[in-house]
């Protein structure tokens, strides 16, 4: 028998009341002068970072169900008209 799992702290909130939490927090960071402000050299390599983890490998399209399709890279699947599709 499997064992169901009660929601508790913010997974039992609206995303309006967390989204309000995490506000009243970073402003209360910034009054305090601890919050992290990013330069801009910061900002442009964390996004180069993450789009290249989120296009890490992928030559397919993602297939809706937020997993990557045969075209991934890890998945053992070649490109289709290669003389082996399986490696």
């Amino acid at each position: 028998m499997e064992a169901v799992k009660s929601r508790r702290g913010f997974a039992s909130m609206s995303e309006e009341r967390r989204r309000e939490i995490a506000s009243r927090g970073g402003r209360a960071a910034h009054a305090r002068g601890t919050a992290h402000r990013w330069t801009s050299a910061e900002a442009r390599v964390a996004g180069s970072r993450g789009g290249r983890a989120s296009r890490r490998g992928l030559t397919g399209v993602v297939d809706g169900s937020g997993l990557r399709g045969a075209g991934h890279l890890d998945s053992g699947v070649v490109e289709a008209g290669t003389a082996s599709h399986v490696r």
